[in-house]
């Protein structure tokens, strides 16, 4: 007993002092341990060091981002535009930026993801720095076009701040199920205030109380949803989603009336040149507007199959060769050089969208055919350019002085 006091006695002396707890286990004073073991945990340290982590992760994904930007600005991404599935489209009654998706656009399945996201990147990037709100339409979306939920959560932490705090709202427009699945899945990481900038749009009236019709452009798809189903004077990317071509590469009265055409007209005197009887051909119109696809071998009349042909295709609101791109066709023809002329239409075919080069390159061959069997038809090659270069070449500000200039020009072009 008396060792142990002096043992006590001792420490009272100069030794570092023991403290006993209630349960008999030894300390350390100056409560080291309690230290070690909260920075261990984290909850120990001064609320700076919090501040600096959240500075850091910023920083780090600011980096990254621009790392990511780079790349897609850098990136030959020029084949995506063609999808026309992330597009402006003016502004909402606040005067804040339209950011349309088209989720049927995306190519999910045939494109690497991390190309779609820099493309996504490479689009907004301009807009984000200002207020700027997104309308995404889910209309006609089918599972080829579903990316893998890892790129929604890649993509959620990669966008810079901008994308998050300047975008004020998003309408999901005719959502399904998945949609909805998604957002579920993404509440627990996304904030409450982004959660609560999400607005169902069930119809589309319902979006125009957030921005004038005239202000966003929509798909086909989504007009079709509320209203009346319509198949021709309709842009061809968009009618691409009708009911009516699904699974096609070009709209299902082209394939039809070309195959029809390819197998019965080949020796029709005039054929392209004789009028059809255009009641019949306004039948066949309004059936296809209807969303039903007449049998056309049922038709007698090969001048009624290639008139209705010749009027989807005339009706179409931008003509397959486009507008934008009318000039730099004109500058192709290169007088008394026709090798020339065939290397720059063949460069200027990969210069308009897909669906556009999928229907000329079924109706070409098509009027190949028919100027093979002339002797016979009364086609020939420049019969035939005569009649359907004011179909596939439009000029926007022409003039009686520029259509008769570039008609010879554009008739060359066909032949």
């Amino acid at each position: 007993g008396g060792g142990g006091g002096g043992g006590g006695g001792g420490g009272s002396g100069g030794q570092r002092v023991k403290v006993v707890s209630p349960r008999g286990h030894r300390e350390e004073d100056s409560g080291g341990l309690a230290k070690s073991i909260g920075g261990f945990f984290g909850f120990g340290k001064p609320k700076e060091s919090a501040e600096a982590r959240k500075k850091a992760e910023i920083a780090r994904s600011d980096a990254e981002y621009q790392k990511h930007l780079k790349m897609a600005q850098n990136e030959d991404l020029e084949f995506l535009s063609e999808t026309n599935m992330v597009y402006q489209s003016g502004c909402d009654l606040a005067g804040r930026p339209i950011i349309v998706v088209v989720a049927q656009r995306i190519p999910a399945k045939t494109v690497d993801n991390m190309l779609l996201l820099h493309y996504f990147m490479k689009i907004l990037d301009p807009v984000v720095k200002q207020d700027y709100v997104i309308v995404y339409v889910h209309t006609g979306f089918r599972s080829g076009n579903q990316p893998p939920f890892s790129i929604f959560k890649k993509s959620y932490g990669l966008f810079s701040r901008a994308y998050k705090k300047n975008l004020k709202q998003v309408f999901l427009v005719q959502p399904t199920w998945w949609v909805k699945l998604i957002v579920k899945l993404f509440k627990p990481i996304i904030s409450s205030k982004f959660y609560k900038k999400l607005i169902y749009i069930e119809r589309v009236e319902e979006l125009y109380k957030y921005m004038n019709r005239n202000q966003v452009k929509l798909p086909i798809t989504l007009k079709n949803a509320d209203d009346t189903l319509r198949y021709f004077s309709e842009p061809l990317d968009e009618v691409m989603s009708h009911a009516l071509n699904e699974g096609l590469e070009m709209p299902l009265l082209v394939a039809d009336t070309i195959r029809y055409l390819s197998a019965r007209a080949l020796q029709i005197q005039g054929i392209f040149r004789v009028s059809g009887n255009a009641t019949r051909i306004q039948e066949y119109k309004k059936k296809y507007d209807s969303g039903v696809a007449p049998n056309l071998l049922t038709e007698d009349s090969e001048h009624v199959v290639a008139g209705l042909l010749k009027l989807y295709v005339r009706e179409l609101p931008d003509p397959l060769t486009t507008y934008e791109l009318y000039d730099q066709w004109i500058e192709c023809w290169v007088e008394k050089n026709p090798d020339q002329v065939l290397i720059n239409v063949k460069k200027m075919l990969k210069k308009i969208p897909v669906c556009n080069r999928a229907v000329l390159g079924a109706l070409l061959p098509l009027l190949n055919c028919i100027a093979e069997h002339s002797e016979v038809n009364k086609m020939s090659v420049s019969n035939l350019a005569i009649v359907w270069s004011p179909n596939l070449f439009q000029n926007p500000d022409e003039t009686p002085a520029s259509a008769f200039r570039d008609m010879n020009i554009t008739s060359s072009l066909v032949s």
